[in-house]
């Protein structure tokens, strides 16, 4: 692969972006009005540096578990 290995692969559960989604769509919702002028607050949901997996790490796992457990839509 053309990566850097030792580099955060910042990926989020979809579940997790799901709830972010509908939060951030209620709070803007329910704090900003129609005409109002001011500036729509941006968003940015990332992983963070709790509990970092590298691209490494993740290929790794990706061959260890990959064949056990396959996607169900998986392409090959």
């Amino acid at each position: 692969m053309y990566i850097d290995m030792n580099k955060v692969a910042d990926m989020v559960p979809v579940d997790l972006t799901v709830n972010a989604i509908l939060a951030s769509a209620w709070y803007t919702a329910k704090n900003f009005k129609e005409n109002q002028t001011s500036d729509i607050p941006i968003y940015n949901f990332v992983s963070g540096a709790q509990n970092p997996c590298t691209w490494g790490t993740f290929v790794e796992l990706n061959r260890k578990y990959g064949l056990d457990i396959p996607t169900i839509k998986a392409v090959w």
